[in-house]
């Protein structure tokens, strides 16, 4: 009862392309301002992005990066792990999505129209 309290105070999401694909991230909004929002992320899988090639970095607790909101980055669990992360995110530019063919796109117009390969579907 106290978690299912926790989850709705907090506004809890879960991403999975609309249940269309496996649940790859937790979401809980713990401050919303004018200014920005933190949110708590748990990581339970990939990002639905195929690799492009480019360079992975590795990344270890204690870490602290920023970044704009265009720029490209993909999450990626060795070895099938989880995660957890603590982002604060500045003023909404857009609603979040995915880069394909070099193009940004939409999280739905992208989850729509992918191949189930592409999207680790089960």
């Amino acid at each position: 009862m106290i978690r299912k309290l926790v989850n709705h105070v907090l506004r809890r999401e879960e991403i999975n392309g609309g249940e269309r694909c496996p649940t790859y991230l937790f979401r809980w909004t713990l401050a919303s301002t004018p200014w920005g929002k933190l949110y708590l992320h748990h990581f339970v899988g990939d990002g639905y992005e195929p690799d492009d090639k480019r360079t992975f970095r590795v990344y270890r607790a204690p870490w602290i990066r920023t970044f704009p909101a265009h720029r490209r980055h993909r999450l990626s669990m060795p070895g099938g792990g989880s995660c957890w992360t603590l982002v604060w995110v500045g003023r909404t530019e857009r609603e979040w999505g995915f880069w394909r063919d070099d193009e940004w796109t939409h999280w739905r117009d992208y989850v729509d129209h992918a191949p189930d390969e592409v999207l680790s579907c089960r």
